[in-house]
């Protein structure tokens, strides 16, 4: 199994990555006006707009008549993985830190795929890979030190929003060939936003803030920003290019992703990297590229998740 992506799949990929690395950056200035699971359940319902417009003209609402059980429960498991816990932790985690330590920590969600990937004899150990993934966790640790953070409450949140991340990629994978990414998006999502919604009432929150209606233009396009392009198409694109090559290589290219959410940090926000900053960086890029252009072989036998490619 060649795990290097071909052309449109990088591009893909390209894409969700530059669309998720603007998240913290974009979200941080919100957190005046929403709390960290009032942010994410009306930017949910917002991506969930958006796909149930793209299902209806892609002709693709009569799949969910077809859904059979089991992949209806793997699809709500998804969205309690995702949209309740891990969006929520990580906008946790940017509530208590900076965007940049926020993203960078969440980005050790790779390392925790391919320990999934291995365990379940999708992919086999390759040392060339472990090495690079090391060196890229260097690097995260490195851009993570040079972004200034809110002690340890910030990280700690980051750091189970990527376990949580990682136990939904792995699961996207197995449904992945055999559900359109926008069916398995608004079923997921209806799935994470309702449980969100039961959260707040339980906890006493106000799904949408009272308040918001004297927020400014700025404030508004971001979170159009954070409801059309974060919550709806990047998602789009990140299933799109699951389906073309191995769940571990996918998840590899999320560790550019504290590069480019400190780029975003700095434009958005001010933050001004340092030299451990690109000594990070090279770091990063360098081990990103050596494990795209590794090829760990396959472990022999039937492999229980889908056709690969």
């Amino acid at each position: 199994m060649d795990v290097r992506p071909g052309g449109s799949d990088l591009i893909w990929f390209l894409l969700t990555l530059v669309i998720w690395s603007s998240m913290e950056a974009v979200s941080k200035p919100l957190m005046g006006w929403f709390d960290p699971f009032s942010l994410t359940f009306c930017r949910f319902l917002c991506g969930i707009a958006v796909l149930a417009v793209v299902a209806a003209l892609q002709g693709r609402l009569k799949e969910f008549r077809s859904l059979d059980r089991r992949t209806l429960l793997m699809l709500c498991s998804m969205g309690l993985l995702n949209t309740f816990l891990s969006m929520s932790l990580l906008q946790l985690a940017v509530l208590h830190s900076t965007p940049a330590t926020a993203a960078t920590v969440f980005c050790v969600h790779p390392v925790l795929v391919l320990a999934g990937s291995v365990i379940l004899g999708w992919e086999r150990f390759s040392w060339i890979r472990s090495a690079a993934f090391a060196a890229a966790f260097a690097g995260v640790a490195l851009v993570s030190s040079a972004a200034p953070g809110g002690g340890l409450a910030g990280p700690a949140f980051a750091l189970a929003a990527a376990l949580a991340f990682a136990s939904y990629t792995l699961m996207s994978k197995k449904v992945s060939g055999r559900v359109s990414p926008v069916t398995a998006n608004l079923v997921s999502f209806c799935a994470g936003v309702v449980a969100l919604g039961v959260f707040m009432a339980a906890t006493g929150r106000d799904p949408v803030p009272r308040n918001l209606a004297g927020a400014g233009t700025a404030d508004l396009l971001r979170f159009i920003h954070l409801g059309v392009l974060v919550s709806g198409i990047g998602y789009l694109t990140f299933f799109k290019a699951l389906k073309a090559m191995p769940v571990s290589a996918a998840s590899l290219i999320f560790f550019l992703k504290p590069v480019l959410a400190t780029g975003f940090s700095a434009a958005l926000t001010g933050e001004r990297p340092s030299a451990a900053f690109f000594a990070g960086l090279a770091l990063v890029v360098l081990s990103t590229a050596a494990c795209l252009l590794s090829r760990p072989r396959p472990r022999s036998g039937p492999c229980p998740g889908p056709r690969l490619g």
